[in-house]
């Protein structure tokens, strides 16, 4: 990872936080429905920037030294910027959706953009076997801790890439099949179809 991309992702992960801030959004088309998928995201930053307060208070009172606890509390506060920048690129970059295509984002990338055409069915369906973005037997995972709670299945595949630090590092493949976390997932189904197939798990 050259010191360039780092900048780069440092940079967009703080324009992220901003927006989100601000309640906006990236690039969302102007006739889109924005499809959220960010339920349960934030229980475990709000964890860690508690264990971070702590920290910051018990190392205050043990080093010795103002200028240490100023640098340590510095660190501390600017690795929850960061913490909270890259959230921020899921939630300001979610999944929408058009008169002509499905757009699924994540972290701030376009994983694939999908023809409405080539929809074969969106049903709702709870899946728990993974619970981070990959590609596995041509079937595309966008979980969240929980898994995934929607499967679309396509006529022909489309091309997917996952998002990941390094660019030249990304995994990109054929996809026909798609498990991916909304929040409304029903809601997605009746949008995405004007005669979806519902199927129970």
């Amino acid at each position: 990872m050259t010191v360039a991309s780092f900048l780069t992702g440092e940079a967009k992960a703080y324009r992220a936080l901003w927006l989100w801030i601000s309640g906006r959004r990236f690039a969302i088309e102007s006739d889109a429905v924005t499809i959220t998928s960010t339920r349960g995201s934030m229980v475990m930053p709000v964890a860690f920037a508690v264990a971070t307060i702590i920290e910051i208070i018990v190392l205050h009172l043990l080093l010795p030294w103002v200028w240490l606890q100023v640098t340590v509390a510095s660190i501390s506060v600017w690795s929850l910027i960061v913490l909270f920048g890259h959230l921020a690129k899921h939630r300001t970059n979610p999944h929408y959706l058009t008169d002509s295509s499905l757009v699924l984002r994540q972290s701030g990338s376009v994983v694939c953009v999908i023809d409405r055409a080539e929809i074969v069915r969106v049903a709702p369906r709870r899946t728990f076997s993974e619970t981070s973005p990959t590609i596995i037997d041509g079937r595309l995972y966008l979980p969240n801790a929980d898994g995934t709670n929607v499967d679309i299945v396509l006529e022909t595949a489309v091309r997917a890439a996952l998002p990941v630090f390094v660019r030249s590092h990304r995994t990109t493949e054929d996809v026909t099949r798609i498990s991916l976390y909304v929040d409304e997932p029903a809601r997605l189904v009746s949008l995405s179809s004007e005669e979806p197939v519902i199927e129970r798990p």
